[in-house]
């Protein structure tokens, strides 16, 4: 039982270091099946590939962490079970902080390029509604309304927040 255990976490190890290191040297493009995947990191190459980084990077270091814990669980002796929850307890610690700095750098680079997504976002509403409704909505930085005095800052728009 405990060969069985070992065998099976250090496939683990070396499936999590075999799918971390194309993340980590961003060969892997934005897709919806392998990755960091979020509604912002698809939409955006600029996000996906430095969140992808850190991704893989973390999914190395887990495969290592698994690694050597069924390497010791297994040198040392210890039951199936408790080899299994050492193993376990390994993997869940290195997909955990995986994700928490996945989320960290891709808050990090949304804050960084804020312009860029609503940019995105005005373009899309422009075209759909025509720029003189546009400016009627106050969602479009360079639509003029007759409302407003030429002074007059734009209203922040709620389809942006």
């Amino acid at each position: 039982m405990e060969t069985f255990i070992f065998l099976l976490f250090a496939g683990v190890a070396l499936l999590f270091v075999a799918l971390g290191i194309p993340l980590f040297i961003r060969v892997v493009p934005p897709n919806p099946l392998y990755g960091f995947r979020t509604p912002r990191t698809i939409s955006d190459a600029a996000i996906w590939y430095p969140v992808n980084r850190v991704t893989g990077a973390w999914m190395i270091m887990a495969g290592v962490l698994v690694g050597l814990a069924a390497i010791g669980a297994y040198r040392a002796g210890l039951d199936g079970a408790v080899a299994a929850f050492i193993n376990i307890a390994a993997l869940i610690v290195g997909a955990a902080a995986m994700c928490v700095h996945g989320f960290i750098v891709l808050r990090r680079l949304t804050r960084a390029q804020p312009f860029r997504i609503n940019a995105i976002q005005r373009t899309k509403l422009a075209s759909k509604s025509g720029p003189r409704e546009c400016a009627k909505k106050g969602c479009h930085p360079y639509a003029t309304s007759t409302n407003r005095s030429p002074g007059e800052a734009l209203p922040p728009s709620p389809h942006l927040l």
